[in-house]
């Protein structure tokens, strides 16, 4: 398992929220954090990135692989 961050725009809980609801989509509880603090989203599984950050823009906002 790998583990990745993302950079995203996310600005309130209610951007978690939406993030949230498409992330359940595709990975399984535990496997991903969001830090609204520092806009990062971390990922441990293993799964495309490209997978993640379709799965933000889903959500509304937009993400940028930074690790």
């Amino acid at each position: 398992m790998s583990t990745m961050k993302f950079l995203t725009t996310a600005k309130c809980m209610g951007c978690v929220a939406n993030i949230n609801k498409q992330m359940e989509k595709i990975l399984h509880e535990g496997e991903w954090t969001m830090d609204l603090a520092t806009k990062e989203l971390t990922v441990t599984a293993g799964i495309e990135p490209q997978k993640v950050i379709e799965a933000v823009r889903a959500a509304g906002l937009q993400a940028t692989q930074i690790l």
